[in-house]
């Protein structure tokens, strides 16, 4: 819902910190659908604030399992730098490789697991394994 959500107008909390703190580099980050939300215009009109405290913009989506992250996560980075800096903007380069999350943590010593209270473990058990938790029963997922 962009700034019509209360959790779209967090930019403008980052925005009044970055013009209170005036840092060298700041840096955001969003869902990769803020590219194209409101035809643009959202994330246009965030570029144009941060343009306005005097900062240059760049942004890119960066993709998670590029940068030695077991996850196949893409992500908006917004990338702002005070403009009397005079400095480039540039993101690291994306690998050409990928890990598996067993490469990623290595060799660990096996965990006991999480404990569970009695009606928790008694939910819990009710999910299939590998099975989704809505598809319990409405009156089971209220207790979630």
């Amino acid at each position: 819902m962009g700034f019509e959500d209360a959790r779209g107008t967090l930019f403008y909390e980052f925005a009044r910190a970055v013009k209170e703190a005036r840092p060298k580099i700041a840096i955001g980050e969003n869902v990769k659908g803020l590219l194209t939300h409101e035809n643009g215009n959202t994330l246009r009109s965030m570029v144009k604030i941060l343009q306005d405290l005097g900062y240059d913009v760049a942004f890119k989506i960066l993709r998670a399992q590029y940068f030695d992250v077991p996850q196949k996560r893409e992500r908006l980075v917004i990338i702002a730098v005070r403009k009397d800096l005079g400095l480039q903007i540039f993101y690291p380069r994306e690998k050409d490789y990928t890990i598996s999350l067993r490469e990623a943590i290595g060799d660990k010593p096996k965990s006991e697991g999480q404990e569970y209270s009695g009606r928790k473990k008694e939910i819990m058990e009710l999910v299939p394994e590998g099975g989704y938790w809505r598809s319990l029963p409405v009156e089971v997922q209220k207790d979630i």
